[in-house]
């Protein structure tokens, strides 16, 4: 017997990109790409597991329809190599000590930016009896969801509002804290998204050679090295007082030093 089950993810994912590769010049080379894209569904994951412990009502899916946790309008990266002109059968042929200290440099970077993910309210409040859809989610009761747009700069442990708590409210209980219909928040908000996201690697290399198959190499990789800091969420739950708030998080730089012999 085929039994049809009712997760059906219904998902729907628009995607435009664009990818450019170029030479600029023999030492330099590049490979842009730019995405934007959109991810609608009623659940993030395939599967009855996903679907069941995730919805607010089982013969409604509508009510989880939404864009996906993945989705992300924006997004570009860049990467790029350069390589000195400097060195035997290089642009520049400079002869002796010139070439073994110029020639054999490598440089390269790789970036990436992006849109904010996607936000997803909840009250942990509820009474949720078994058997019962487990995903109940508030309500939105106005359109004024932030409180203006993402701060640029936050704080490691003093939070800064973003999100607007009385834009959403619980919707009617019964005594024991059970939600007397679903709420209307979808899945993840539609219009609004957490602060952007930008991070960048450069590494550099040389190789000394000793003859034309045996060389010692030495190299260098900076990950954060403008020492970025992010922006994030400590709760998005209506009952936590740290509800919507954005805190300072990360910022390290990372060097990573590194030689190696081969032939």
């Amino acid at each position: 017997m085929n039994e049809q089950f009712p997760y059906n993810t219904n998902t729907t994912y628009n995607s435009l990109q664009v990818t450019v590769t170029r030479h600029l010049t023999k030492d330099l080379g590049f490979l842009a790409a730019y995405t934007f894209s959109k991810a609608l569904g009623n659940i993030d994951d395939n599967g009855p597991a996903a679907y069941y412990t995730s919805v607010q009502d089982y013969f409604h899916r509508g009510l989880d329809r939404s864009v996906l946790s993945f989705s992300v309008p924006h997004q570009f990266k860049l990467t790029w190599v350069y390589e000195t002109p400097f060195g035997k059968g290089r642009r520049f042929n400079l002869g002796g000590v010139a070439n073994a200290v110029l020639g054999g440099w490598q440089f390269a970077g790789i970036h990436k930016y992006q849109a904010g993910m996607p936000i997803q309210v909840t009250y942990s409040g509820y009474t949720i009896p078994s058997g019962f859809a487990p995903g109940i989610r508030p309500d939105v009761i106005s359109s004024n969801e932030t409180l203006g747009g993402a701060p640029g700069q936050t704080d490691f442990n003093v939070g800064t509002p973003y999100l607007n708590p009385a834009a959403f409210a619980v919707q009617p209980l019964t005594e024991n804290g059970i939600p007397l219909r679903p709420g209307t928040a979808p899945r993840y908000l539609p219009n609004v998204r957490g602060p952007h996201t930008m991070a960048e690697t450069f590494r550099m290399s040389k190789r000394f050679y000793i003859r034309e198959k045996m060389f010692f190499g030495i190299g260098a990789t900076a990950d954060n090295p403008f020492k970025r800091t992010s922006r994030d969420f400590r709760s998005l739950d209506l009952a936590d007082p740290a509800f919507g708030q954005l805190f300072q998080g990360g910022g390290g730089r990372t060097i990573q030093l590194e030689g190696r012999f081969e032939f």
